[in-house]
């Protein structure tokens, strides 16, 4: 009880960090960010027109239009028509300026002349979009003006309206109740859970407190040490780095600074707000980076910085300190009889392990869901029979819970059943052979005990985490991240090589020893090596990934073993020998961890170290990150910061520790840009330079790099190639660098400039500049070198390629359908999109699907058209598919490609600056078919003619 106790008071203080946070949220939100104005258009008619102002007064709208018309709706000349004004069925759309509710908008007209108007709310106040008309009274009336006889015309929207507009903005607010409602729960919990347990222990009782001062003190004092080794690790460990962190090692701290941006733009003092920023959060669930982990760290960050030494105490103190605990609590169930002495045991052999500290110095969330998952262990082993529904749900709601902080914790979640099944099938077997008649009834009981925890995680997963099984249900991981695959002797000496021979030595001999012994409980030390053991199977039959972080999967083993190994040691040494042998071990993991982190190779230096793999006695060396290259690198970037326009795409061809995109990025930050000024809508881009992000590094989830080569003005190459990984995987970063080298038709539209950088003494950096855009000839010879460069399709390329060259490809996503269909999703930020069909064109085809786009009043002549081209480009046919005047969004189309390399797909459209928020053209299931019926009727309404030539 006193351990659980312990636990209790440190998780009472996390949850009372975590409780700040609505109080954080009420008091530190800013609110929307006000909208930018728009100003008007000057007249350039010669007609004497006088200016009419028209104000509309509607608190709660954020973005309203103007929808106008003269003299019985018609238009005015397009030369007097104010600015972003757009024009769809004779009847003009124009954006109203925003001034503290206050919407206005500046009409040129002759005097006299008649305007008819109503006004369109697009947006809430809070930013949410909607589509709420005002059409002057129910029934319709519309707004009418004689133009001249009040300079200020003053409207004011109708209470109807306003409700109209508030019950839009309240869809979400079932969300944010039951979000408020959740956490006013378990805050209630938790504190009748404190209050019981101070009543239990009758700790506000001096007389108890003086009855038990000794046990109290030794205790309390052991837990403040125990954050004192902590604080001073991880603070040791930061200021002895001298790096700029990028890829993953910063991507958490990035998602951290990002949603503070997010929650200071949301209106968070109201039930709405919560609702939408709980919203952002479900939905990251199902991306490759979860924002669950931020939710405790936004308030630490707020009131102490974004420096790295904060963001690794928070992590340290809120998600790795409690996976310390919980490991500690699992240990004393190891051993019943000294349950104390096996907490503490455990928890300073814990902090004493390099890699379990690893994940949390570099960055990594993923010590959360360690505790997670250590949790639903500790919930079974209280009760191994689960014959409590509560435990079953608490059990299915850590792993839950340690699948969405990281989704790697699946393994975890599939060992903590197998190792379940495991114990029930070895627990039935010895029954059996005892002759226990019971055997049968208990095996059948706790297997269905079993199987309705898994059903009780797959309904907790299904109502918490359904973008993660909708992610899981769509996305091949196996596949998706084959490049990351490596050999399985390989996978397991690099997980060895993390904590040495001796170590792991010491562990199993602990293991061996105690379970021989009696010292350590045999169910629990079985269960236990029986789910590090299923873990480590699935890893290497399915994941067979390396990195520190994934050590967290078999931590639980070792901890056990050298804990097992102190137990044995006391209970079967005597005297000295038991100080000594004792105190060697504890100094000897000392000392491991030591050399693993110190950031000087100790054994490395010494030549009796070096042969005889003498070094894999002793853990590998994972010191502070350093580089010496600091000054070279931040040379390139203010020489880009001064040579490259702002918005000027760059494409950095290098994907490896030494020098990629994300570093450039992230020096860039650190040099020029104050982080926390920015709007969250900036947060992900650059002020001053434009560093595309995710270009495609790996061939397994990548694609074919053209349409980020199209897109960028500057690519930046290296000499050697970086890569991240073996080179073979990596084709999609060499054809990039081949391109320049070998001089291919596509570099001929760059000028390589004239001064070059050299990043850690061995990589010399290139940089090319854009001299002319790149043709849609050299574009399609390009993409034919490209297919033949690299020789298997990469694992995320769809069949259809972005080739529109200022059309960023973040722009437009495309995922496959069924039947070999594809849904194509573009933002209409342009007025034409061209997309290139890679698979192999079948002659006489059949091109069908379905178009959604958000209002057919604000996009206007829509339309879609299909070519077939060419290896060179030159079009051999072309039909429309479907333009926004047609009465079905369907549409099925019938073209004669025979002889066509090629077929492109055209969108284009009509947004007019009204619309400076995102709008999306949605085509489903897009299908390429070869047409059965060849005959020369449909080949002849399908053939290219010499009009469709004069069109195109």
């Amino acid at each position: 009880m006193v351990i659980g106790g312990l636990l209790r008071a440190y998780l009472l203080i996390c949850v009372s960090i975590l409780l700040t946070f609505p109080a954080y949220l009420l008091a530190n939100n800013p609110g929307s960010p006000s909208n930018e104005l728009l100003a008007a258009k000057p007249p350039q008619s010669q007609v004497e027109l006088i200016v009419q102002e028209i104000r509309y007064h509607a608190p709660e709208a954020g973005k309203v239009v103007f929808v106008w018309g003269a003299d019985g709706w018609g238009p005015v000349p397009e030369a007097v028509r104010p600015a972003g004004t757009v024009i769809h069925k004779n009847v003009m759309f124009t954006p109203m300026t925003h001034v503290d509710g206050v919407f206005s908008v500046l009409v040129h007209v002759p005097k006299g002349l008649t305007v008819d108007f109503v006004f369109r709310i697009v947006a809430t106040k809070h930013g949410e979009p909607v589509l709420v008309s005002d059409l002057n009274g129910d029934p319709p009336q519309d707004y009418h003006i004689l133009a001249g006889n009040k300079k200020v015309v003053e409207i004011l929207a109708s209470p109807t309206v306003m409700d109209a507009v508030i019950a839009a903005e309240k869809e979400l607010t079932w969300l944010g109740a039951i979000v408020l409602a959740a956490f006013l729960s378990l805050s209630l919990i938790a504190l009748w859970k404190g209050i019981c347990f101070i009543r239990h222990h009758n700790l506000w009782a001096w007389s108890n407190f003086a009855q038990n001062k000794r046990f109290l003190l030794g205790n309390s004092g052991l837990l403040i040490l125990c954050l004192l080794i902590t604080a001073t690790i991880a603070v040791t460990f930061v200021s002895n780095e001298k790096i700029v962190h990028c890829w993953d090692n910063a991507a958490y701290q990035d998602e951290t600074m990002s949603r503070l941006l997010y929650f200071n733009e949301q209106p968070l003092n109201t039930l709405y707000g919560i609702g939408r920023a709980s919203l952002g959060i479900w939905e990251s669930f199902g991306t490759t980076y979860s924002h669950l982990h931020v939710l405790p760290i936004i308030p630490l960050v707020h009131i102490f910085g974004d420096s790295r030494l904060v963001y690794i105490l928070s992590l340290t103190f809120l998600y790795f300190l409690p996976f310390v605990l919980v490991l500690g609590l699992i240990a004393a169930k190891m051993v019943p009889n000294n349950s104390l002495a096996a907490f503490w045991i455990a928890v300073f052999v814990t902090l004493f392990t390099m890699p379990v500290w690893l994940s949390t110095l570099n960055g990594f969330p993923d010590a959360a869901a360690a505790a997670m998952i250590g949790a639903a262990v500790w919930l079974y082993l209280r009760a191994p029979r689960l014959r409590s529904w509560r435990q079953m749900l608490l059990i299915a709601f850590c792993i839950v819970m340690a699948i969405l902080f990281r989704r790697h914790f699946v393994y975890s979640g599939l060992a903590f059943f197998l190792a379940l099944a495991l114990q029930t099938s070895f627990s039935f077997v010895i029954r059996l052979r005892q002759g226990s008649q019971d055997a049968f009834r208990e095996f059948w009981q706790k297997t269905l005990r079993i199987c309705l925890t898994g059903l009780c995680t797959l309904a907790v997963l299904s109502t918490l985490g359904w973008p993660f099984l909708k992610l899981i249900f769509t996305e091949d991981y196996l596949q998706l991240y084959a490049s990351y695959e490596a050999p399985v002797l390989s996978v397991i000496r690099h997980y060895h090589d993390y904590y040495g021979l001796i170590s792991l030595t010491i562990a199993l001999a602990g293991l061996v020893i105690a379970f021989r012994k009696n010292i350590i409980s045999r169910q629990v030390s079985c269960f236990i090596v029986s789910m590090s053991g299923s873990a480590l199977g699935l890893w290497l039959m399915l994941s067979k990934q390396l990195g520190y972080h994934y050590t967290l999967h078999f931590n639980l083993a070792i901890m056990a073993g050298l804990v097992a190994s102190f137990l044995a040691m006391w209970q079967l040494l005597r005297g000295k020998k038991r100080l000594v042998v004792m105190a060697t071990t504890a100094i000897f993991l000392i000392f491991n961890m030591f050399i693993g982190m110190w950031p000087v190779d100790i054994l490395g230096a010494h030549p009796l170290t070096t042969g005889m793999g003498f070094r894999s006695f002793f853990a590998d060396r994972y010191p502070p990150l350093q580089r010496n290259d600091l000054e070279q690198l931040n040379d390139l970037v203010n020489y880009l910061q001064k040579e490259v326009p702002a918005e000027a795409p760059i494409y950095v061809a290098a994907s490896s520790e030494l020098f990629n995109d994300d570093l450039l990025w992230h020096i860039q930050r650190n040099l020029h840009e104050d982080v926390r000024s920015y709007a969250f809508s900036e947060f992900w881009h650059s002020r001053n330079l434009n560093f595309l992000h995710w270009t495609p590094f790996y061939d397994s989830g990548g694609v074919y790099p053209l349409e980020w080569l199209l897109l960028s003005d500057y690519v930046v190459v290296t000499n050697p190639i970086q890569y991240h990984m073996a080179p073979e995987q990596q084709d999609v970063v060499t054809v990039v660098n081949a391109a320049f080298r070998e001089g291919w038709e596509f570099a001929n539209d760059f000028e390589r400039l004239p001064v070059t950088f050299s990043v850690a003494d061995t990589v010399e950096v290139i940089i090319y500049k854009r001299a002319r855009p790149t043709s849609l000839a050299t574009a399609l010879r390009t993409f034919a070198s490209i297919k033949a460069f690299v020789p298997e399709r990469p694992g995320a390329q769809t069949s259809w390629v972005n080739i529109t060259d200022f059309f960023h490809p973040k722009w437009v996503f495309v995922s496959r359908g069924e039947e070999n269909s594809h849904d194509i999703s573009i933002n209409l930020k342009t007025s034409e999109l061209s997309l290139l069909y890679i698979d192999e064109v079948p002659g006489q085809v059949e091109i069908s699907g379905e178009v959604s786009y958000y209002d057919d009043d604000l996009i206007t002549d829509l339309a879609m058209r299909i070519k077939a081209v060419d290896e060179n480009g030159e079009i051999l046919a072309s039909r429309d598919l479907w333009k926004s005047n047609d009465s079905e969004a369907g549409f099925s189309t019938i073209l004669n490609a025979t002889q066509a390399a090629y077929l492109i797909l055209t969108i284009s459209a009509n947004c007019g600056t009204c619309l400076d928020s995102e709008y999306w053209c949605i085509i489903n299931n897009l299908k390429i078919s070869k047409q059965a019926d060849d005959s020369n009727e449909k080949a002849e309404t399908s053939g290219f003619t010499a009009l469709d030539r004069l069109i195109n």
